[in-house]
């Protein structure tokens, strides 16, 4: 599921969520840097939550992403759960 918020016939923000076991996952969420901070990416969330009501939504995220980890505890997401994850780069 897709959803964006336009300005001007033009996208400026947009999320992206799968259904997975039950749960609502949210896969991507990004705004235009032009309109961060301008309520467009709680805009999304809200949608998000709204549509998907009967389903726990959850969000993975970088620990070291603090704007990411604010954003969402803003929004009243709780941390449940803290792990590693490793990446091989060649």
């Amino acid at each position: 599921m897709l959803f964006a918020k336009t300005d001007k016939n033009k996208i400026i923000g947009f999320i992206t969520l799968k259904l997975i076991g039950g749960k609502c996952l949210i896969d991507l969420i990004a705004v235009n840097p032009k309109y961060q901070n301008k309520g467009v990416g709680t805009l999304l969330i809200s949608k998000a939550i709204k549509s998907f009501s009967d389903y726990k939504i959850t969000v993975g995220t970088e620990a070291e992403n603090i704007k990411a980890v604010n954003f969402y505890l803003k929004n009243n997401f709780k941390i449940v759960d803290y792990y590693l994850i490793f990446h091989r780069h060649n």
